[in-house]
């Protein structure tokens, strides 16, 4: 979409900032009101309204509240000489009280972040429009809805214009990615909470009719995407650090027939606005479907892959410890939705997850020893069980979790989902013992009871390999302080924290996750020890 449709999207801009600082039209000359003589040509009009506000071709952020203006740039302190342009030549412009030219490249000489500069804009009349301007190295993400409140469902068209901190291209195509998009908000319990999770959808048009896939932020390239506000986690990290753990930890079993394969999301912080608001830290990430996973094609034929995902704990069949017949016609069973084969387009195939759930379930003791490699990847499964009880996930031991199959020959993966719930903090907000309690469920007490192909010392070795390595208290710290420092050295936790009047403060909450960690890790060392 080109930028001038992003402009056309951006007029609700001039009417809220036109009301809220009073941005004047005038005419040259006095106030003097004199008829006008019919034989001359009327004197014409000259407009001076502030429209937009772009650095180096890409629009700025605009929070009305505090009448602030946000960039993205990569650097936390340096010198910066942007293209600087406001779409009204009409209007003199000063940063700092210093001139700056229009349209032009201008040397604003050491710029760093977090540190406000203030900027005027000198309309024809004399009066003048007073803002802030702050840079920030995370990504901006600015959504226009036009003024339509976004819902659970259906998604509602809006614009967004995705502006990459790490671009220092001129070439707005290179520095900005715009799109229309479809939106709505996501999430079952977290719906509750003021500050939402959304879900895009990349579409070519406001209908919604075709989708688009464009590669966000250097994750991949795709149509469907999350903004997640975990808001839950007063830190909002936790979900992140569990999931860059869990891909750093466990690896797909296929990955020299698919080299490409992911086994868990990818996502990274930005600042979001939307229409002109500031809503605060969110985390863009992809989703865990049929393209991460590279699972084998519907349409290549009858050896494709299966994806589910659990949604809801029912009567026991998402932790295995009961099978119920399934109805092909139904696009659930029992806690389970089929997410590929897509159910609508390729049709409901229940008979994988099924067989699988009634063998774990109901086969003899001999039976599973013997067979149970046949159904589940055990290297996967003792890699879910450890991070399980790494992170005490206890809304993931059945709930929040996807299963998947490479090919129909294949046996069965475990891949976590929704891991904000952990490191200490419980799905209702509340915190949890570190030395307690081991999660499991029926499917992990029947291997760890039954012991088939040496799983218990496979998960001793599996967790004594890994606290020599990614589990060292140390490198787990490594993985919050990164996201920490992005946070705090951008001011965008303090603007998070006074948007969403966030308490204990970061750092307090930080010093308790790293006890609870220090704690956890002593309890397991000495569980995997005695298995």
């Amino acid at each position: 979409m080109k930028y001038t449709q992003w402009l056309i999207g951006k007029l609700l801009f001039l009417l809220l900032v036109v009301s809220l600082v009073s941005a004047v039209s005038c005419r040259k000359g006095g106030a003097v009101i004199e008829e006008p003589n019919p034989t001359e040509t009327p004197e014409p009009t000259e407009t001076c309204d502030f429209i937009s506000f772009k650095i180096d071709g890409a629009l700025c952020a605009f929070d009305a509240a505090s009448k602030t203006f946000f960039y993205p740039i990569s650097v936390k302190q340096g010198d910066f000489s942007p293209l600087i342009e406001v779409a009204e030549s009409a209007v003199d412009i000063k940063f700092n009280e210093q001139a700056i030219v229009n349209d032009a490249v201008n040397d604003l000489g050491t710029i760093m972040i977090n540190e406000p500069i203030s900027v005027q804009f000198i309309l024809c009349d004399a009066s003048s429009l007073s803002f802030q301007l702050v840079f920030t190295q995370l990504p901006i993400i600015q959504i226009n809805t036009a003024g339509q409140a976004i819902k659970d469902e259906p998604k509602i068209a809006a614009s967004l214009l995705l502006i990459d901190s790490e671009s220092e291209d001129l070439d707005p195509s290179k520095k900005a990615t715009e799109s229309i998009i479809g939106i709505e908000i996501r999430g079952g319990s977290s719906q509750s909470y003021d500050k939402k999770a959304y879900s895009l959808e990349l579409w070519e048009n406001e209908n919604g009719t075709e989708t688009t896939e464009e590669k966000l932020l250097d994750i991949r390239k795709d149509d469907d995407w999350i903004l997640d506000g975990m808001s839950n986690d007063i830190s909002r990290m936790r979900n992140r650090v569990a999931m860059d753990v869990w891909r750093d930890f466990s690896t797909l079993p296929y990955l020299l027939e698919e080299p490409k394969a992911n086994n868990g999301t990818t996502g990274k912080l930005v600042e979001l606005f939307i229409d002109d608001d500031y809503r605060g830290i969110y985390a863009l990430s992809d989703r865990i479907d049929r393209k991460l996973l590279k699972l084998q094609k519907f349409e290549d034929g009858p050896d494709f892959g299966v994806l589910y995902k659990s949604f809801a704990w029912g009567r026991g069949v998402v932790t295995f410890k009961n099978y119920y017949d399934f109805d092909n016609t139904s696009p659930t069973w029992e806690g389970w939705e089929q997410k590929y084969p897509d159910p609508e387009e390729e049709g409901i195939f229940w008979e994988p997850i099924a067989d699988f759930t009634k063998f774990a379930v109901t086969a003899s003791d001999e039976d599973f020893i013997s067979e149970i490699s046949n159904y589940l990847n055990l290297a996967n499964a003792a890699d879910y069980y450890i991070f399980l009880n790494l992170i005490r996930g206890d809304d993931n031991t059945g709930k929040n979790m996807y299963m998947a199959k490479y090919s129909q020959d294949s046996p069965f993966l475990m891949i976590p989902w929704d891991v904000d719930a952990t490191w200490g903090l419980f799905w209702d907000r509340t915190r949890t013992n570190p030395n307690d309690i081991i999660l499991s469920n029926h499917l992990f007490n029947r291997l760890l009871r039954l012991n088939p192909n040496g799983f218990r010392l496979m998960l001793k070795d599996r967790w004594q390999e890994a606290r020599n390595g990614i589990f060292a208290q140390t490198e787990i710290r490594t993985y919050f302080d990164n996201y920490a420092q992005q946070m705090i050295e951008n001011g965008a936790y303090e603007r998070e924290s006074s948007k969403w009047i966030i308490e204990p403060s970061l750092e307090n909450e930080l010093l308790f996750i790293d006890n609870w960690i220090e704690e956890r890790l002593t309890f397991l060392d000495a569980y995997f020890d005695n298995l």
